[in-house]
């Protein structure tokens, strides 16, 4: 009886297990292609979105050329929701390719691109940027960038948050997806933030820029009786300072 008992038990923690995968298991929701027919690479961007990039990932890449498998690929985890892989893979205008990619707890998906003489690579439009523009010192804020290549191209932000701390590029993400940063001041002035859109192949926009004002605090004078109030009633200086920093 027992063992009937454990048994059952045992079958429905399996069937549970098996119904929940089920239910997250998806399809990636996203590839996008670009061949340069100069230098034979195959660009692949990948959007999967999952709860564990180990345990719930692109498990397979498959390559091929006129319905022909060319490449096949295995992994065992994704570095992010969304990410590139390049390939060398020998083409000539007018060969259509196809991609794969293979969720592995199932599910598929495709995409397919013919290749083309097009050597005018043209760059992406200046970002537009969006976010606070006014705000406290050590305080993290978050903003956007957005632009569009005309070629499909993949984009990278390059951003200059105006305050010495050097240069840094996010991506490459897809053409036309709004791409989000976060960064904090330390000192108390006004900072232009600058930023640019670059393709995967060299072509940049003109520079975007935002100015973000870290005002500085306003010097309050206080009566000397308040002073010496302040000075046995601690308790209200406190009150004082905390209505002060919400200014």
């Amino acid at each position: 009886m027992k063992i009937k008992k454990y048994l059952f038990v045992a079958f429905i923690i399996i069937s549970t297990s098996f119904l929940v995968n089920q239910v997250v298991a998806h399809p990636p929701e996203n590839i996008d292609l670009s061949y340069n027919v100069t230098t034979q690479i195959l660009t692949v961007t990948l959007t999967h979105n999952t709860a564990n990039l180990n345990t719930h990932y692109v498990e397979k890449v498959e390559l091929y050329k006129n319905d022909g498998s060319i490449i096949e690929k295995d992994y065992t985890n994704q570095p992010s929701s969304t990410y590139t892989l390049m390939f060398n893979f020998p083409a000539v205008v007018g060969d259509r390719i196809k991609v794969e990619a293979e969720c592995i707890l199932g599910g598929k998906t495709e995409e397919t691109i013919t290749v083309t003489n097009n050597t005018q690579n043209n760059p992406p439009t200046k970002p537009i940027i969006q976010g606070q523009t006014k705000g406290k010192t050590g305080t993290l804020y978050e903003y956007s960038f957005y632009s569009t290549d005309s070629d499909g191209d993949n984009i990278v932000y390059c951003i200059d948050w105006g305050d010495n701390s050097g240069e840094v590029c996010i991506g490459p993400f897809p053409s036309g997806v709004e791409q989000t940063s976060s960064h904090s001041w330390n000192e108390e002035d006004t900072y232009v933030i600058r930023a640019k859109a670059r393709d995967i192949n060299n072509a940049e926009s003109d520079w975007a820029t935002l100015e973000v004002n870290m005002p500085k605090s306003k010097a309050i004078l206080i009566p000397m009786f308040l002073q010496r109030f302040f000075q046995h009633f601690t308790f209200f200086e406190k009150i004082l300072n905390q209505y002060l920093q919400l200014k």
